[in-house]
């Protein structure tokens, strides 16, 4: 029985180090130069909402002249995009029962629409992968200061606790728990398990971050792997156990 996937992930326009949101809605939808991994491309399906890069060309153009909460312009390394991923269980060559799958697509996307309300802009579905999977998108308002803290419940869970010391049980703990309620909203429904048998062991930022550029060289000699899903994998090794 296969584990249930899901993985969010906040971004900048321009980060001091790592994936920018034009990299992440890149791959989404397939631009060349961002999905090397991937044989033969296909055109996501959108699900819900705008097509990703349209869906980010509006959000720069609001960020613009936006205003953070302290009335200051938002800056450029500021996370202003919530991005993602939800995976089915069943190889992508597999998948013989559609109507499954069409299931756990409306009740992913129908949880997603719930946990984010109008804040969620796009949902759409991969077809060209080992498995396939959604990739989905959220950013805040100008309430917000258009801060993705609040949507992202490990941040939003930090920012309620005064306490640093508590501030990373406080993020580990919401984490587990958005975890918890997609297994029972949506993957046990489907006979996914909410733990695989193996749990990945935790490691130290530092080696995971080895391990990532590790992944990074051999996907620039191989390009077979898939930049996206590498680097996910090491960071879901890292917390939310």
């Amino acid at each position: 029985m296969k584990s249930q996937f899901l993985h969010i992930e906040t971004y900048s326009r321009k980060p001091k180090k790592g994936f920018t949101a034009t990299d992440i809605v890149g791959e989404a939808t397939r631009i060349e130069k961002n999905c090397p991994h991937v044989k033969e491309p296909q055109e996501p399906v959108i699900i819900f909402g705008k097509e990703p890069g349209l869906m980010l060309d509006e959000l720069e153009k609001s960020l613009e002249t936006a205003k953070d909460k302290k009335g200051r312009r938002v800056r450029k390394d500021a996370r202003v995009l919530l991005a993602g991923v939800a995976s089915y269980p069943i190889p992508t060559s597999e998948v013989t029962d559609k109507k499954a799958l069409v299931k756990w697509i409306s009740e992913a996307k129908n949880w997603l629409e719930e946990k984010y309300g109008e804040a969620l802009k796009s949902v759409i579905l991969h077809k060209d992968e080992e498995y396939p999977h959604l990739h989905f998108y959220a950013h805040a308002g100008s309430s917000e200061g258009h801060s993705v803290r609040m949507l992202h419940d490990g941040m939003r869970a930090e920012d309620l606790v005064n306490d640093r010391k508590e501030k990373p049980s406080a993020y580990k703990n919401a984490m587990v728990k958005m975890q918890d309620d997609f297994f029972n909203c949506v993957s046990k429904k489907h006979g996914m398990e909410r733990k695989g048998e193996k749990p990945r062991k935790r490691v130290s930022r530092e080696k995971a971050i080895k391990e990532r550029e590790k992944l990074k060289g051999e996907i620039s000699k191989k390009n077979e792997f898939n930049i996206w899903s590498d680097r996910i994998k090491i960071e879901k090794s890292m917390i939310h156990k």
